[in-house]
């Protein structure tokens, strides 16, 4: 499985005590899962909590990450943002490593955006598939090896020293 998690629920993911959002964690750390990012600003809205940029790089050692072509990236949102003109829509960035990474899933706590990435007129427009948002722990079916795409190959499982490293 990979996921894209928004920022907005970073902190979420790596809280133990977080019932909801504690099960990505867990599926990257214990399981199949990748966390997938890239573009631009993805990245500085990152690079403003440093811890997480820091888990995200040991993660990346242990192949637990995928990182986007920040110019992909960064090219299909500003085509994004030009075909969606509505006030409410300010993560194109997320929408744009989705179309790029033909990644199937999101972690995002902003249902504003839900409108946006359920767009069938965005996704359509860029021959991808709408993803599926997990919110909360009732989404768990989701963390599964169905929703492992190219980009997140081979399936990687850690060893007990390197789990460690994240307890």
């Amino acid at each position: 499985m990979c996921i894209i998690v928004d920022t907005n629920v970073m902190s979420c993911v790596l809280d133990k005590n977080n019932q909801d959002y504690f099960p990505v964690f867990d599926w990257v750390v214990n399981k199949n899962g990748k966390f997938v990012f890239g573009g631009t600003k993805y990245l500085n809205e990152l690079s403003k909590q440093k811890k997480f940029l820091s888990f995200l790089v040991e993660l990346g050692k242990l192949n637990k990450t995928f990182v986007a072509n920040k110019k992909v990236v960064d090219d299909l949102q500003v085509k994004i943002e030009n075909s969606v003109t509505n006030s409410d829509f300010d993560d194109p960035h997320l929408i744009a490593i989705i179309i790029a990474t033909k990644c199937k899933l999101i972690c995002s706590d902003d249902s504003r955006a839900d409108k946006f990435l359920k767009s069938k007129k965005v996704f359509n427009t860029f021959d991808a598939k709408i993803p599926s948002i997990y919110r909360k722990a009732k989404h768990k079916r989701l963390l599964c090896n169905k929703n492992i795409v190219e980009c997140c190959m081979p399936k990687l499982r850690l060893n007990k020293e390197q789990k460690d490293k994240f307890k």
